[in-house]
């Protein structure tokens, strides 16, 4: 679509179309809530925590292969980062991270596609993976 209020009203519905405007602009108007994209400075720290998350939500059900399949992902958004493919955004509350995802950019198609997400089990408010996911759209269409 041409701009994010076509793809919320044509794509998502009423109901959640309403928790992500009223999420989204909590987040753009607050002095304490907000959104960083990884860059030079930050990209091994925005990695460490997507990682991190990834690693407490995961660790028990993974067992002893969580350790490989985080250095796997490192390594992928690495690479991707390399290629200049990788977009990962982080929210977050004053300095603390409530949640990162990673989306791959294919720029000759135009698509932005989901990798790999983590966030704060205990918060929601805002929802992380909601507020990151819709974003991350945001900034899709927008660019």
């Amino acid at each position: 679509p041409e701009d994010f209020d076509r793809y919320l009203q044509d794509r998502i519905s009423a109901n959640t179309r309403q928790k992500i405007r009223r999420f989204l602009r909590k987040i753009d108007q607050s002095d304490e809530l907000r959104f960083t994209e990884a860059d030079s400075r930050t990209f091994e720290r925005d990695i460490e925590i997507l990682v991190a998350f990834w690693r407490s939500k995961w660790a028990r059900r993974k067992g002893d292969r969580v350790d490989e399949l985080a250095s796997k992902y490192r390594s992928i958004l690495h690479q991707a980062r390399a290629d200049d493919a990788l977009f990962l955004p982080v929210l977050w509350r004053g300095s603390e991270p409530l949640g990162a995802l990673a989306s791959f950019v294919d720029r000759e198609k135009k698509t932005l596609m989901f990798f790999v997400a983590g966030r704060d089990e205990s918060c929601n408010d805002p929802p992380p993976g909601l507020v990151l996911h819709a974003h991350s759209i945001r900034w899709a269409i927008a660019n």
